[in-house]
């Protein structure tokens, strides 16, 4: 799960949960309410960041970052990416 958004419930971590441990246990689990809750939440994130320009050049600079095998260490802590999107929030109210 992304470190951007990992405050907030997220059903796809859920769904991941769920269907691992139902394969560890060997139990059928029906995941249908899950799986739709997951797709909702995925396209309530992707179209609030897609109103930001600057947030989602930022996500997708750090993913392809990531994906390349690039080290995380350098990079804002969670919680200072946060701190900066309430600050630029904040002044979208102004």
């Amino acid at each position: 799960m992304p470190h951007y958004i990992a405050a907030s419930p997220n059903p796809a971590a859920a769904l991941a949960l769920v269907r691992a441990f139902g394969g560890a246990v060997g139990v059928d689990v029906d995941t249908t309410e899950l799986e739709a809750a997951a797709k909702l939440h995925r396209e309530q994130v992707d179209e609030a960041v897609a109103e930001h320009e600057d947030a989602a050049a930022m996500i997708t600079a750090f993913e392809q970052h990531l994906d390349a095998g690039g080290d995380d260490e350098a990079l804002p802590s969670g919680d200072d990416l946060a701190a900066e999107i309430e600050r630029f929030l904040r002044t979208q109210n102004d």
